[in-house]
């Protein structure tokens, strides 16, 4: 899963990257760069004259509160990154920042995950409809 974040009023465009190998082939096919999620996620600040790239990658975990808890942990890098670029300090703003991303990015995670939940649970009602070799 990849999904981009802009906001108008600042030269920053966001990638969220669900998967480690999903992260690594995007970066290296977008920006030709070789990097790995060495943790559970990893936040990749490129900076192209005033315009930046911000890249968050995330692995898969079966735990959803720890992967929603790294989600925050990696945008509030990005929030970071973009206030020290406009010169702001201001919580407030900081905290409107990261709520907008959060809700950006969790809608569409929800329904990978939920489309992945549903697969699974197919593929199980599968295996059990399939009828048992008969026995002489």
């Amino acid at each position: 899963m990849i999904k981009d974040i802009t906001i108008d009023m600042f030269p920053t465009k966001i990638t969220f990257v669900y998967g480690a190998n999903k992260y690594s082939k995007f970066v290296l096919s977008k920006y030709g760069i070789d990097n790995t999620i060495y943790t559970t996620g990893t936040t990749l600040i490129l900076t192209n004259n005033s315009k930046h790239d911000i890249v968050i990658g995330v692995i898969k975990l079966k735990n959803i509160y720890q992967l929603k808890a790294i989600i925050v942990h990696e945008l509030s890098h990005a929030v970071t990154e973009i206030m020290k670029n406009i010169g702001s300090e201001c919580d407030e703003v900081r905290s409107y920042m990261l709520q907008r991303f959060y809700e950006d990015i969790m809608p569409v995670l929800d329904e990978e995950l939920l489309n992945k939940l549903e697969r699974k649970k197919m593929a199980c009602s599968k295996k059990k409809m399939k009828p048992s070799p008969k026995k002489k």
